[in-house]
C-alpha cells in the first residue's frame, strides 16, 4: 500500500492528528527554550528531530486535502516557527 491509496477521510484523519501532535510538540520546545534547556540536552535534541517529522508529515499529507484546505494549510505552514 501507498500513501497515495489512502481514502481521503482516512488521509484528513491522519493529517489532523499529525498536525495536532505537531502543535503539542512545537509547544513542548518553546517550553524547553523558556526554561533555558541546553539545545545540546537529549531530550531538547529528540523533541526537535520529533517536531521537523511531524512538520514534513503534517505538509506531505495536506496533499490529501481538499484543494482550498490544503493551500490554507500550507499557507500557514511558512510561518510555522524556526527550530
Amino acid at each position: 500500500m501507498h500513501g497515495t491509496d489512502l481514502p481521503a477521510d482516512a488521509a484528513a484523519r491522519l493529517h489532523h492528528r499529525a498536525d495536532r501532535d505537531r502543535d503539542y510538540h512545537q509547544r513542548l520546545l518553546d517550553r524547553l527554550r523558556a526554561r533555558g534547556v541546553p539545545a545540546t540536552d537529549p531530550l531538547y535534541l529528540h523533541v526537535r528531530a520529533v517536531l521537523l517529522t511531524l512538520r514534513d508529515l503534517a505538509v506531505l499529507l495536506a496533499d490529501g486535502l481538499p484543494r482550498g484546505q490544503a493551500r490554507r494549510y500550507l499557507n500557514r505552514a511558512k510561518w510555522w516557527p524556526r527550530v
